[in-house]
């Protein structure tokens, strides 16, 4: 037995890491004499997802599903899913710094944290940390 999900959860991820390739043309090129431009950490991103859903498609293929074959539905991972890309327009939007705190603290909710406190400071300290790693050890401008 094929797992279904499986390979429809991948298709579906693959197609959405397309569109996000296709947004993060639009981001400036790097810097003369730079690696790293304000593309390549969504690129990482969405090449880290497209691995997985290649992944999760060849699992499907080739491994036999010892569970009955019928599609499941997880709203929190479909929900995490569109979030992401959300926070990709608002990146190109907005940029990194603006984008990212709301994002952080949607995605927090999402999977089950309940202290607001927490989830602020979380969300602050982890954008303003992610941005001084990109931009002072990286040497690279974000938006």
């Amino acid at each position: 037995m094929r797992n279904i999900t499986d390979i429809v959860s991948g298709l579906l991820l693959l197609g959405l890491v397309l569109f996000g390739f296709s947004l993060t043309t639009t981001l400036p090129k790097p810097l003369p004499g730079a690696y790293f431009g304000p593309a390549s950490f969504p690129n990482l991103i969405l090449t880290l997802i497209a691995i997985g859903a290649c992944g999760l498609i060849a699992k499907a293929l080739f491994i036999r599903s010892s569970l009955p074959t019928k599609i499941r539905f997880y709203p929190r991972a479909l929900c995490f899913i569109f979030l992401f890309f959300g926070y990709l327009i608002a990146f190109l939007s907005f940029g990194f710094l603006i984008a990212t705190v709301p994002f952080l603290i949607a995605a927090q909710l999402l999977f089950g944290r309940s202290n607001i406190v927490t989830i602020c400071i979380t969300a602050l300290v982890g954008t303003a940390g992610i941005y001084a790693f990109i931009t002072y050890v990286f040497k690279v401008p974000l938006p």
